[in-house]
């Protein structure tokens, strides 16, 4: 048993601790030493203050691994990625110009001006002649250039920005110099819409891209280069909204309106709430995630449940036992996966119920010696714990007459025969089978 408790975060308790220690040690070996000022309790005190600090580590480290525990703003952030949980990105400081011109084209992206020192940049493409409005952003541009050697499904992309918070006002990904419209990078996506890219915040100036769009797959893997362009600012240009903008273009301000203020990430506990709802691996949420999510919470009510990709749906078979209410459960089922799903899929959700299933009849012989009424008892209840009953299938399956009295013969270790070696039945996928039908004679087919 250890003399120093190696988990005690107190200084007191370690410095006592060690001093007990001493004391116990031979006469002729101890410390006799135990002054205030002297060099051997200077000693002690290091030591316990270093136990003290070394626990007190421990016990963060392992506090800010889990997102429910965790503390620090980047820990939690990063947990709830781990979960699977996308972060909001953050929104830029944008304002809408009244410029005089005489005749000016303005693309969208195009650095127009400065504001301090971030640059201002037109979030759309605009003709003006005479007066006219547009909308613009402040940051820095960063352009990610980085060659690919093939696509693979849930690869990921890192990007780290200059400045802490990257903005989505003019945020764009191109695979060679396509455009991928459909970038996703905020939740507020369109629901019906999918693409092959998944955008996901992580830590302040840190950006992941995935290929495949949550278990869609991938794009295009003769693609050779993928461009990344994003804008991001540090917490400094709350101090310089009010600064006046000059312009490198032929235009004159007439006028300045704030369109949006910046808005930096969400707030720890606003995280910690939403996280909790995702799955625990750190990857793109799969079929397995909407099965996992569903028996979790629902286990109670359910038997089976099985999720499929038909691109770009989710199917969800769900087998509800006879007791179950339904309608109400398939209710609360869909306000869970909808905090879950993938970017851009839609979920459905197929409710069976026991009366969906199949019932597959079939019947054996045994040798007299060996038929009794405790065997065809123990027979009844091999088939109403048999392993594929209330299973919805994954795919087509074949279930043999033949391949039960196989199975029978090898439980039991006695010989079964088949009534009928030809009598199968097929349960198609997305059904389940619901009841084996059995009867059981004592003697031996000729």
């Amino acid at each position: 048993m250890a003399i120093i408790n190696n988990t005690s975060l107190s200084y007191d308790q370690i410095k006592q601790d060690l001093m007990n220690y001493i004391r116990k040690k031979p006469d002729n070996a101890r410390w006799l030493d135990f002054l205030e000022s002297s060099t051997g309790q200077t000693i002690i005190e290091l030591m316990a203050g270093l136990g003290a600090y070394e626990s007190y580590q421990n016990l963060m480290v392992v506090r800010e691994s889990f997102l429910d525990t965790a503390q620090q703003l980047s820990n939690i952030i990063e947990a709830a990625f781990d979960r699977g949980l996308f972060l909001n990105p953050s929104q830029s400081y944008t304002l809408q110009l009244h410029l005089q011109a005489d005749d000016i084209f303005i693309e969208k992206g195009e650095e127009i001006g400065s504001l301090a020192d971030y640059s201002v940049y037109a979030m759309e493409s605009k003709q003006i002649v005479g007066t006219g409005f547009i909308k613009v952003v402040v940051g820095r541009k960063q352009v990610f250039s980085q060659t690919l050697s093939g696509l693979q499904p849930y690869k990921t992309y890192r990007f780290l920005t200059t400045y802490k918070y990257p903005a989505f006002e003019i945020e764009e990904l191109r695979l060679d110099e396509d455009l991928i419209i459909n970038l996703q990078s905020d939740l507020n996506y369109l629901k019906f819409e999918y693409n092959d890219f998944v955008l996901r915040r992580v830590l302040p100036g840190e950006v992941r891209i995935y290929t495949g769009n949550g278990i869609l797959g991938y794009t295009n893997d003769f693609s050779t280069r993928l461009t990344y362009t994003v804008t991001s600012y540090g917490d400094d240009i709350k101090t310089k909204y009010n600064e006046d903008i000059n312009l490198n273009i032929e235009a004159t301000i007439l006028n300045r309106e704030v369109v949006t203020y910046p808005s930096f990430s969400m707030q720890k506990e606003e995280i910690r709430v939403t996280g909790i709802y995702y799955p625990l691996d750190g990857r793109i949420v799969q079929d397995q995630d909407y099965e996992s999510a569903i028996i979790k919470y629902f286990g109670g009510v359910i038997l089976d449940c099985v999720s499929y990709n038909t691109d770009p749906d989710q199917q969800v078979y769900i087998l509800f036992n006879d007791s179950a209410n339904i309608e109400y459960y398939l209710e609360q089922i869909g306000i869970l996966v909808n905090k879950k799903k993938a970017m851009g899929i839609q979920v459905f959700l197929h409710p069976l119920s026991l009366s969906n299933g199949i019932t597959f009849d079939c019947g054996f012989y045994v040798e007299s010696k060996y038929y009794s009424e405790k065997l065809y008892q123990d027979v009844l209840k091999f088939f109403i714990d048999y392993k594929i009953l209330y299973k919805i299938q994954r795919e087509d399956y074949i279930l043999t007459e033949y391949d039960l009295a196989i199975e029978l013969t090898n439980r039991f270790d006695i010989p079964f025969y088949c009534k009928n070696v030809n009598n199968q039945i097929t349960i198609p996928q997305n059904n389940f089978l619901n009841k084996i039908n059995m009867t059981l004679d004592s003697r031996v087919r000729v």
